[in-house]
């Protein structure tokens, strides 16, 4: 796991001293050694910071390059299934000097080029330079777990790990689109980034730039694997998983878990634990929090004790908080209005030495876990069977307005949203109803000192990016169900924009690889087709079928998520969470103005 930047141009000449600043800059996700390399031709340079995971001796240093000196690669990530496919090279002649993964990647690219990247089993970016046609390749992994960034004009292609230090270079604007997309979602959908001409390689395709002509390749969509057909061959959730962790679980540094009350990490200790595994836990808590419903330390120190694990709490406070809030705005690399909960129990992961750690963020996604399953499954099935409800009349509007007083305030613009299960979805996921967004659009263009961004901007906006969902979503709705639609969504936007871009920034400037079992394409194929399950709403139920060793107070324990005591800290009150929503989500993103 490390950070990747570089620079390509045929035309003109970059002042080194920027590169090096620019990897520099992000040396907090690599700080076990620092690379740099120029090509003969002085038309591409690569840059590699490194926490070294896989080959701890210098052998796995980068940049590196292939036997015969045509490629060389800078790589971000791991290769969970390298064995095999080094033992396909090995078989074919190919000698190795390391016993790392990138190694692998180089040299399985040096025979069968792009075709790699759909082969590879893991998270990365990567970027590949072909020394004898003077082309770049840009790789990024099919769920978007590791991020890569990168700006292009007429004269040369710069890329890195991270947009912010990459924007200390190049100094660009704030993007309209990547305001708009934070606004309406509480984060910034890929392909934008928040700085203009910015933009995020799709996770699942790679960039393949020589002459200064870009294009850009898809490999691989999420879409494509709840189109694929069904499988004969019938594979378990728990049987998938453990070969998941297996894997997740190759490391030549110790791999410790992020454990919670909840299912999902529970079921990753458990199968570990089945599997001779035997995983130090750690969970974040909070002092404020003792006592109380939100406190987890009861339930998670009894879950450490049935499987015989070493297990630490973390108790935080205010004060904790405000000692570190301007590291940690400092190190959130796009506005967001989650990530406080990873960082802070990654900078204690450090302090204990800890670089490798699993997470269960994934299983909500897949598993049907989230309460938004019940929801839009709810309103989906309304609509349908009261098709007035979608009525724009007065007095539907006025009915939904009552409703909005007694419940969310987001009901109110339900006959707005209500045409298709993508529409359903953003109106669930929404960070703030259409009257609170109007609110934000002034406070911001004040703040901002112009009108930079209007209400028709956003209406547009997200008009344009649901309808890039509307028809695989509506597809898989009719073929395979709405859970399995809502889970595409879930996958596609919320897991892959906020969370796992969240988990890169929040863990890696803190020095720590947090791994995901669950965001394991093997792990999605075979829950998907197995019809089994297609019968299911819930985690639970699955869970139950598959016989998980899961302690029954864990496993019938009510579904809470992890809370923060955030407003608490902010000295608010109760009934004014909804302006601190408001103040937490314009905050964070003064931090990028």
């Amino acid at each position: 796991m490390c950070a990747i930047s570089g620079f390509v141009s045929n035309n003109v000449s970059i002042d080194t001293d920027l590169l090096f600043s620019l990897s520099r800059d992000m040396s907090s996700r690599g700080p076990d050694s620092s690379g740099f390399w120029t090509s003969s031709n002085l038309i591409a340079h690569l840059a590699h910071q490194r926490l070294s995971i896989l080959d701890l001796t210098t052998n796995g240093n980068q940049p590196m390059h292939s036997y015969n000196k045509r490629f060389s690669i800078v790589f971000n990530g791991e290769v969970y299934n390298y064995k095999e496919l080094k033992n396909e090279l090995l078989l074919l002649g190919v000698v190795f000097k390391s016993n790392s993964d990138t190694e692998v990647i180089l040299e399985y690219f040096n025979l069968f080029g792009v075709s790699t990247f759909s082969k590879i089993r893991g998270m990365f970016s990567i970027a590949i330079w072909d020394n004898f046609s003077n082309t770049l390749y840009l790789a990024r992994d099919t769920f978007g777990i590791k991020p890569l960034y990168y700006y292009v004009n007429d004269e040369y292609l710069i890329f890195s790990s991270q947009v912010r230090p990459l924007n200390k270079i190049l100094n660009k604007n704030i993007s309209r689109n990547g305001i708009a997309s934070y606004l309406l979602w509480g984060h910034v959908n890929s392909p934008n980034s928040i700085y203009e001409e910015i933009y995020s390689l799709k996770p699942g395709h790679y960039i393949r730039y020589h002459n200064n002509n870009i294009e850009y390749i898809k490999y691989y969509d999420l879409r494509d694997l709840y189109f694929a057909s069904v499988n004969t061959d019938i594979v378990s959730v728990k049987t998938s998983l453990i070969e998941s962790i297996k894997y997740h679980l190759i490391s030549d540094q110790p791999v410790s878990l992020l454990l919670s009350s909840g299912i999902d990490s529970t079921a990753l200790l458990s199968l570990a634990a089945e599997g001779g595994y035997k995983l130090n836990t750690f969970t974040l808590s909070f002092k404020e929090f003792k006592g109380s419903a939100f406190d987890e330390s009861y339930y998670v120190n009894s879950i450490a004790k049935y499987y015989g694990s070493f297990h630490q709490n973390i108790f935080l406070d205010k004060d904790y908080f405000q000692q570190n809030k301007f590291r940690y705005f400092k190190d959130m690399d796009q506005p967001t209005i989650d990530g406080l909960n990873v960082w802070m129990i990654s900078n204690f992961l450090k302090s204990f030495g800890i670089k490798v750690c699993l997470t269960g963020l994934g299983a909500d996604e897949i598993l049907f876990g989230y309460s938004t399953f019940k929801k839009i499954r709810l309103l989906s099935n309304t609509l349908n069977n009261f098709k007035f409800l979608k009525s724009k009349s007065k007095l539907n509007l006025m009915f939904f307005d009552y409703l909005s007083i007694l419940f969310n305030k987001k009901i109110k613009d339900l006959p707005f949203f209500s045409s298709d299960i993508t529409q359903i979805y953003y109106l669930v996921r929404a960070h703030f109803a259409y009257k609170e967004l109007n609110q934000i659009v002034k406070y911001f263009n004040n703040l901002y000192g112009s009108a930079f961004i209007d209400i028709e901007f956003l209406n547009s906006y997200l008009e344009k990016e649901l309808s890039s969902y509307k028809d695989d979503a509506n597809d898989i709705q009719e073929r395979l169900g709405t859970n399995f639609s809502i889970s595409y969504l879930e996958s596609k936007i919320y897991m892959q924009n906020r969370l796992l871009i969240d988990n890169d920034w929040a863990s890696m400037q803190n020095g720590v690889e947090l791994r995901t079992p669950f965001v394991d394409l093997k792990f999605y194929k075979n829950f998907i087709n197995n019809q089994i399950y297609h019968k299911y709403n819930s985690k639970k139920e699955i869970f139950i079928n598959d016989k998980f060793d899961i302690p029954d107070f864990i496993l019938h324990r009510k579904k809470s998520g992890f809370e923060i005591p955030s407003s608490i800290w902010a000295n608010l009150s109760s009934n004014m969470s909804s302006n601190f929503k408001f103040n937490r989500a314009i905050s964070n993103l003064t931090h990028f103005l």
